[in-house]
């Protein structure tokens, strides 16, 4: 099921990716959208944002071109360090949201 809002929508898609629903790119592509553009900030809370806003740095980096890995190193992340991070996120978040 789809989530409802901006919000769960970003959890939804973390989700999607980690199980390999959705690739490297659209995962990238649809946080971008979805973050930085359609989500009222002020729907999450100050946690939220703080994880969410590394997350964004890592997705807004992202690439799968071995060349730019190469010939730019440290200025990208592959896809074996953007599925460890959105992983890390996701036990962040479900940590938080235990308690």
């Amino acid at each position: 099921m789809m989530a409802q809002n901006e919000k769960d929508r970003l959890y939804w898609l973390i989700e999607q990716y980690l199980s390999n629903k959705v690739d490297a790119w659209k995962f990238c592509n649809e946080f971008f959208t979805l973050y930085n553009i359609n989500l009222d900030l002020n729907k999450l809370s100050v946690f939220e944002l703080s994880v969410f806003d590394k997350l964004d740095d890592i997705v807004s980096r992202y690439t799968n071109v071995k060349e730019d890995l190469i010939k730019y190193p440290n200025a990208y992340y592959d896809d074996k360090t953007l599925k460890q991070i959105v992983l890390e996120t996701k036990l962040i978040l479900e940590k938080e949201n235990s308690k």
